[in-house]
């Protein structure tokens, strides 16, 4: 198919397949990346890779007729700790300004871009960067980063501490109200 693939057990969030999976039904999400406009209201069908888009649905298709064949290797598995259950509850109502590298491998949640003019920006957040906590407390993944920022306020002070390189960072930076979302 010419992708690169990973399984992952962070994609729940809030999308179509938080709904089922509250009733105990097991989802599968299919996801091919992030941009800057991505869930934005200037995020458009403009923006849709049609040919990735094909080569994607041929994967799913092969995966899905596969399961399907086979009951038994279909079960519900809870996703424990919390977080994933957490960020799928609600868009959050604050804003950090950054996207996140969904395929990093770090502990922590490595900054694939950083929003211009955005709360992430104005406090010296850089792409690259790897979030390792918020306001004290450990964050170990990507969804662990969007619960913390779901449970957040606009014109809340955050305290991050960040990983830059061989540095350790601290940083402030205060949220602010989602536009549109």
């Amino acid at each position: 198919s010419g992708l690169d693939i990973t399984a992952s057990g962070a994609g729940l969030g809030p999308s179509d397949q938080a709904s089922f999976y509250r009733k105990k039904i097991p989802v599968v999400a299919f996801f091919s990346g992030l941009h800057k406009e991505y869930h934005t209201p200037r995020d458009s069908a403009g923006r849709i890779n049609s040919a990735r888009a094909v080569d994607v649905l041929a994967v799913a298709d092969s995966i899905l007729a596969t399961l399907w064949s086979d009951p038994e290797r279909i079960a519900y598995k809870p996703l424990g700790r919390g977080a994933g259950r957490r960020a799928m509850e609600a868009y959050a109502e604050a804003y950090i300004g950054i996207v996140p590298e969904l395929l990093s491998e770090r502990a922590g949640c490595e900054v694939a871009e950083v929003a211009p003019g955005g709360p992430a920006e104005k406090a010296g957040l850089k792409a690259g960067d790897v979030i390792v906590a918020w306001d004290g407390q450990d964050i170990e993944s990507v969804a662990e980063l969007m619960v913390a920022v779901h449970g957040g306020k606009p014109g809340q002070e955050v305290a991050l501490k960040v990983r830059r390189g061989r540095k350790t960072l601290e940083i402030e930076v205060v949220l602010t109200k989602r536009k549109g979302g």
